[in-house]
């Protein structure tokens, strides 16, 4: 860790580049990784709850639709068997 650091810091006063703003650079850099995949992870786990919700009201109104068509079957076969009694 320590060689690593010294590594670092020969170049960068070759360049005339203060250590410490060095590393504030990087450490805001790291932060703003961070915050950006925080907001990434945000906005998948909403498209998955907003897919989530359409794919349940789907069902719900495809359960609907097929009670009422059951519903409707059964009155028309009454209807039907109505009409011949008479």
């Amino acid at each position: 860790s320590m060689a690593i650091l010294t590594i670092l810091m020969l170049p960068i006063h070759e360049h005339g580049i203060f250590f410490h703003l060095f590393l504030s650079s990087m450490f805001l850099l790291a932060v703003l990784c961070i915050s950006l995949v925080g907001i990434f992870h945000l906005l998948v786990t909403m498209v998955g709850i907003a897919l989530t919700t359409f794919f349940l009201a789907m069902v719900a109104i495809n359960i609907a639709m097929t009670a009422v068509t059951i519903l409707y079957a059964q009155w028309a076969l009454r209807r039907s068997m109505r009409t011949k009694a008479v």
